[in-house]
């Protein structure tokens, strides 16, 4: 059974035109596009707003492909599976497809739904063709005293009531201003319902990025913080507000964010502009006031609302920031490689963003071979395996040194005492007993070496003198023969010296006659802006239940400790992004939320020591950009 598409369509002097052709395929487009196998010239209509498919048993089944219905006899529906010879008639705007059964075939018959005159509108026509005036208040009349009502209801009186021109006239519990709100607060700012003021701030004015800071705010101090806190637990509020940080400044968000393509979202960000609401504010996503006030429950959290997507910034972003050092990101599969932040120098501190392709070498300032400490078998495997540390394999793995945060996304600093010590032992062997050397501080270490009960006496003779005979005699005349002690140089040289209890990590040399020791910088995080979870239990173990740590870290082959032991990004690659067509057992999300956040990255900048942490930013600028910012302002680099 074949489809013929009839088109009836009318002519200027009267009659009908019908043209017929076949429509063939499994899949048959109902739209306003030109692509369109059945294409209806109506506005109304959508570029591609149904399928239509027909199965073996010759129903027809009509999906819609957006969320505008279609009608089917009468009533509009969004999917509908019909017979052919039932008759249907579907309606598309103010065109109808009518289906039917002719000769074997189905005839699927369009045309325009013509609207009949108003008959009533032409009796009450006098001669002269206008119709007469009414009895009542005109057209015109009706809609300047229904505007003029408004207008008192809804502006005059909230404003009066709001400066207090009509306190004592008015009931102190009706709130006239209730009627300009569009919803309900959201549950976790429902404790603002009476205080309006605390957001709107200036009358006529929308809600500013700087009245949502002062609760949201990143950056406040822990007596800040406390004081917020306080005055929301006294107001009413449930749980303490949300840290969040800004993704960048606001004017680099503006620069960045792309024009909008099409005429009408330059006409919405035209009318922003006019009427004073900025874009790129926190009420631009975080929108507040959604439902009915009356019906609706509040919703939990204020409504999000995706304005731009990730991608549609981060696609060109050099072409609209010039000196940005941002990689662009069209998509997953075109991602830049991982930029580890790097320790190049450990004194003074030198960090610096290297890209994996580039073999980064980290200069942590500790010597420590993974692969020694991870082979099964030699002189480690047996000590771990004598001091019941190792695996089942008898040799130390992973989980041996390296620990889990408290909520599993991470892993907590390695500390030499409780990682190390049980095999670098700390002990040191003195007169009064075996002492534990202070460790992390050259100076503190130098004056216990130095301290009067470090050496201790030495009973006996110098290492280097002749050979006691047996007897009292000898015993007395060794008793009178000064002690012998190490000098404090010689046992810090000791320590620091190949064979050492300091040498096997640390790399020490003397300055002006005084010890030190390099400094470790020991990473926090190598990928500051991204989010890795541990949790996720593809991370942690394969399918047969065994860690998969050497999956992506490779720590077993590394034997040197500038090795930065992070995977490519085509590992991640090989599991991210994939379909269950081409790998069923690895398939994982690929989006962007998955490892970025928008607000917040993972973790901050390593920074020295003292030096204040502040919010990451984009650290980019470009000049030029579409602004009403002052020369000066444009020039000042964002920190």
């Amino acid at each position: 059974m074949t489809l013929v598409l009839r088109q009836i369509s009318q002519r200027a002097t009267g009659g009908e035109i019908v043209r017929k052709r076949d429509l063939t395929g499994d899949v048959i487009r109902i739209g306003r596009g030109a692509d369109c196998e059945i294409r209806i010239p109506d506005l109304a209509v959508s570029l591609h707003h149904a399928d239509l498919v027909r199965d073996d048993q010759g129903r027809l089944r009509i999906e819609a492909r957006g969320e505008q219905p279609f009608g089917l006899n009468g009533r509009f529906v969004q999917s509908a599976t019909i017979a052919a010879g039932d008759g249907a008639v579907l309606s598309f705007g103010d065109h109808r497809l009518a289906v039917s059964v002719e000769g074997g075939s189905v005839v699927l018959t369009l045309s325009r739904i013509d609207t009949a005159p108003d008959a009533a509108a032409d009796a009450v026509a006098d001669a002269t063709g206008y119709a007469p005036k009414r009895a009542l208040l005109g057209k015109r009349r009706m809609a300047w005293t229904g505007l003029g009502v408004i207008a008192l209801a809804c502006l005059i009186i909230p404003i009066l009531a709001f400066t207090g021109a009509l306190d004592g006239w008015l009931h102190p519990r009706i709130d006239v201003d209730a009627q300009w709100s569009t919803g309900p607060l959201s549950a976790s700012h429902d404790f603002l319902e009476d205080d309006c003021q605390a957001c709107h701030t200036k009358a006529f004015v929308s809600v500013r990025d700087e009245t949502c800071k002062t609760c949201h705010d990143a950056a406040q101090s822990g007596s800040m913080l406390a004081r917020v806190n306080a005055q929301v637990a006294s107001d009413g509020g449930k749980n303490a507000p949300s840290r969040v940080a800004d993704h960048a400044a606001p004017t680099r968000l503006m620069w960045a964010t792309p024009d909008p393509g099409d005429i009408g979202g330059q006409a919405k960000a035209l009318a922003r502009r006019i009427f004073n609401r900025p874009e790129q504010r926190c009420a631009t996503c975080h929108i507040e006031h959604v439902g009915n006030p009356l019906t609706d429950a509040p919703r939990p959290k204020p409504t999000l609302q995706e304005t731009q997507t990730c991608t549609g910034c981060h696609t060109d972003l050099d072409q609209r920031l010039k000196d940005t050092v941002l990689r662009n990101a069209p998509s997953w599969s075109q991602h830049p490689e991982m930029h580890p932040v790097v320790t190049v120098r450990a004194e003074p501190l030198e960090t610096r963003r290297i890209s994996m392709a580039a073999g980064p070498r980290e200069n942590s300032g500790l010597t420590f071979p993974h692969d020694l400490h991870l082979s099964g078998t030699g002189g480690v495997a047996r000590m771990a395996s004598g001091l019941g540390k190792g695996a089942t394999s008898g040799g130390l793995d992973c989980a041996s040194c390296h620990m889990p945060q408290a909520n599993g996304t991470g892993f907590k600093p390695v500390e030499m005492e409780s990682a190390c010590g049980s095999c670098h032992s700390l002990g040191f062997a003195t007169a009064g007993g075996t002492r534990q050397l202070p460790h992390g501080d050259v100076n503190r270490l130098v004056s216990f070496l130095s301290g009067p009960g470090a050496g201790g006496p030495v009973s006996g003779a110098r290492p280097d003198g002749p050979r006691r005979r047996p007897g009292d005699a000898a015993q007395a005349r060794a008793a009178a023969r000064p002690v012998w002690r190490p000098t404090p140089s010689s046992m810090a040289t000791a320590a620091f010296s190949p064979g050492g209890a300091c040498h096997d990590c640390h790399t020490a040399e003397t300055d002006a006659g005084k010890w030190r020791v390099r400094p470790v910088r020991l990473a926090d995080a190598w990928l500051t802006r991204g989010g890795f979870d541990h949790r996720t239990e593809a991370h942690r173990v394969d399918a047969q239940g065994r860690p998969t740590c050497a999956t992506c870290h490779s720590a077993d082959k590394s034997g040197d400790a500038t090795d930065v032991l992070l995977p490519r990004l085509s590992t991640c690659q090989s599991c991210h992004g994939k379909t269950q067509a081409t790998a069923p057992a690895v398939t994982a999300p690929a989006n962007c939320s998955t490892c970025h956040s928008y607000h917040a990255p993972a973790r901050p900048e390593p920074l020295e020591p003292g030096r204040r942490r502040e919010p990451m930013i984009m650290d980019d600028r470009a000049p030029g950009r579409r602004s009403r910012l002052s020369r000066r302002e444009a020039k000042t680099p964002v920190r």
